[in-house]
């Protein structure tokens, strides 16, 4: 049987509607962890197509709602505020105020000492100092 596109569009149709989407992991019948439509994990290279979805809506989308902020950001410097966008969300972001004005006026080490000013900075350490060093230093390796 050949595989034709419209088959396969057909088929993703029907196992769509069947299976039912979660956004957020739930438990099935049997108890075992579902989400998706009735995923109970992901292969790296699937990981690898959402997450590059999940930066283009980042970059297309949410970046748009700070064009201040962006506007005299390097390439480093637009890659971590794309990358905290990715973790925190666009209400997160919102949140760091003096950050984003930091950001506005250039002032780099404010900017990065807004960064390790947060709740962000005690929930992940590591990641954080690292950005705001990186923020600060703004070049790129």
């Amino acid at each position: 049987m050949k595989m034709t596109p419209e088959f396969l569009i057909s088929l993703k149709k029907r196992v769509k509607s069947s299976e039912g989407f979660r956004a957020v992991p739930y438990q099935d019948t049997e108890g075992v962890w579902t989400f998706g439509y009735g995923f109970t994990r992901i292969e790296k290279d699937e990981a690898d197509a959402v997450i590059q979805i999940k930066l283009r809506k980042r970059i297309e989308s949410d970046l748009l709602l700070f064009p201040g902020e962006i506007s005299h950001l390097n390439e480093k410097r637009l890659m971590i505020f794309i990358e905290m966008l990715y973790q925190l969300g666009v209400t997160g972001v919102q949140g760091f105020k003096n950050f984003r004005d930091a950001c506005i006026k250039q002032d780099w080490v404010r900017a990065s000492d807004e960064m390790l000013n947060s709740l962000w900075h005690i929930q992940t350490p590591e990641r954080c100092e690292r950005l705001a060093r990186e923020f600060k230093e703004g070049e790129m390796p």
